[in-house]
């Protein structure tokens, strides 16, 4: 059992590490987009057609890429005060039911927006002004279908090593 757990481990890490690095290239592409258009638009007079879009894209690879590996480092908001006043047994039920109710809300997250993105896939939505809307919408929702699975099989292992950062900052 043991041995599952750690390939289980391994894999998830791996993949996490993977989309943080898209994360962060999204968000580096971001600020280059955005200087390049400041650049173009004083000196040229001619902005990015799709800019709007085109930020939109990379903002949400980049928040939802950057979910789970947030979640991985514990590196959210915790309210640790009330938590600590919580005695030991206190401690273990409260986070025990925060963690599952957690799985169940981003498995439903990320179910809803697989069900989403197909329907619009069915549709043939497309960006409006990205390259005379040719580019379809739907992958988006399942970027974040995919980063909330992944988030919730983090917080899966959290559950299950309640004490222990599956990546160390």
């Amino acid at each position: 059992m043991n041995k599952i757990i750690d390939i289980y481990t391994k894999i998830l890490k791996k993949v996490i590490e993977i989309l943080a690095i898209i994360s962060g290239l999204a968000l580096i592409l971001i600020v280059v987009v955005m200087c390049y258009d400041v650049l173009v638009d004083k000196l040229a007079n001619k902005p990015i057609a799709g800019l709007n879009d085109i930020i939109k894209i990379l903002g949400c690879i980049s928040m939802g890429f950057a979910l789970p590996y947030v979640t991985a480092c514990k590196g959210h908001i915790a309210i640790e005060y009330f938590f600590q006043k919580l005695w030991h047994t206190g401690r273990l039920v409260v986070d025990t039911i925060v963690r599952s109710a957690a799985i169940i809300f981003f498995i439903i997250i990320a179910y809803w927006s697989f069900v989403k993105g197909t329907k619009i896939y069915s549709t043939h939505e497309c960006f409006s002004t990205l390259f005379s809307g040719h580019i379809p919408i739907f992958w988006l929702y399942y970027i974040i279908g995919i980063s909330t699975a992944i988030t919730a099989l983090t917080i899966l292992h959290n559950l299950i090593h309640p004490r222990k950062e599956l990546i160390r900052l």
